[in-house]
């Protein structure tokens, strides 16, 4: 069956993607699409979250109710990952993918998830494509890397399309953790690495634009297809690049620490029993290390419009807007 102009089921709306999902769906051409979202607290939702083709059900995705899925053909967006938690914490984020699987009706037509490049491992990555083996490093990927391989299968069994997103780095509106923890690095005048190490990036509000250029590429094709696909902007950014434009942004002096980071160190930490010794490894990893990906399969699917952007000019419009 083809369709022209799917509903959305929106999980996760009052996070940070799914918070820039319902500003895009708010906008032309998606404005009138109809979206059915689940949260556990309505009065997190933002004024997007409160028009009228935005149908909002409180509960929990663990227990996911009958009514949150249309009986129109619809595509569920799924961005209610648990990000910061407690490592056992992260077994959610598999068991609500297996809650959200067995609850998925007929009528769903395909099934996008909010994934993370993080599923490749915790090592240095250069022009890592779709094809790298996953080899997740931390609990947050391991419940990641298991969350894909439940909702793809599903995918498979039904005969609809699904795609997993791995974005690494997001910045943007409504940003808490990237832009501030890259400026409190900065004001402590440390900085991880020589600076020359470069990280694939995307802001928060093309990511969304991703997810909804597949959307209409899953409504108006009738060839069923199950994959990671890596988001991110085609040209990556070094980390001089990025701290520079925070530096200009805010008067910041440079860094005058710089840390070395190899994964031997960071791998020394994760030996550690402690949580924090493995959460320190992980940021060391992410901002000390090369982490670049390949979009070709990205631009395949939506093509260059988004992929193509300046990071550069990106960033430094997120951190003048922060």
């Amino acid at each position: 069956m083809t369709i022209t102009r799917p509903a959305i089921v929106l999980l996760g709306a009052t996070g940070f993607v799914g918070s820039s999902l319902l500003r895009q769906l708010a906008t032309a051409p998606y404005d009138g699409v109809s979206v059915h979202i689940l949260v556990r607290d309505p009065t997190r939702l933002s004024s997007y979250g409160r028009r009228a083709a935005v149908r909002v059900m409180t509960g929990e995705l663990g227990r996911p109710p009958r009514e949150l899925f249309p009986a129109e053909p619809h595509i569920v967006i799924h961005v209610a990952t648990r990000q910061i938690a407690r490592e056992k914490e992260f077994e959610s984020n598999v068991s609500e993918a297996r809650a959200l699987a067995d609850a998925l009706p007929a009528s769903t037509r395909g099934i996008l998830y909010g994934s993370s490049a993080s599923v490749y491992g915790q090592g240095s990555h250069v022009d890592v494509d779709e094809s790298h083996p996953l080899w997740p490093g931390t609990a947050l990927a391991r419940s990641r890397v298991e969350a894909e391989a439940v909702l793809l299968d599903a995918a498979r069994r039904r005969g609809v399309t699904a795609y997993c997103l791995r974005p690494r780095m997001i910045f943007g509106a409504g940003d808490r953790h990237t832009l501030p923890g890259l400026e409190r690095m900065l004001r402590r005048r440390v900085q991880p690495g020589s600076g020359s190490q470069r990280f694939s990036v995307l802001d928060v509000d093309d990511y969304a634009r991703i997810f909804l250029a597949l959307c209409h590429r899953m409504g108006t094709s009738d060839s069923p297809e199950q994959a990671g696909v890596n988001a991110a902007y085609s040209r990556s950014l070094s980390l001089d690049d990025v701290t520079g434009a925070i530096c200009r942004a805010r008067s910041l002096p440079r860094a005058w620490i710089r840390l070395p980071v190899t994964p031997w160190i960071a791998g020394g930490l994760r030996t550690i029993p402690s949580e924090a010794s493995r959460a320190l490894a992980t940021r060391l990893e992410l901002y000390g290390l090369n982490h670049t990906y390949r979009v070709e399969r990205a631009r395949a699917l939506v093509g260059g419009d988004v992929v193509d952007n300046d990071p550069l000019e990106r960033f430094e419009a997120a951190v003048a807007r922060a």
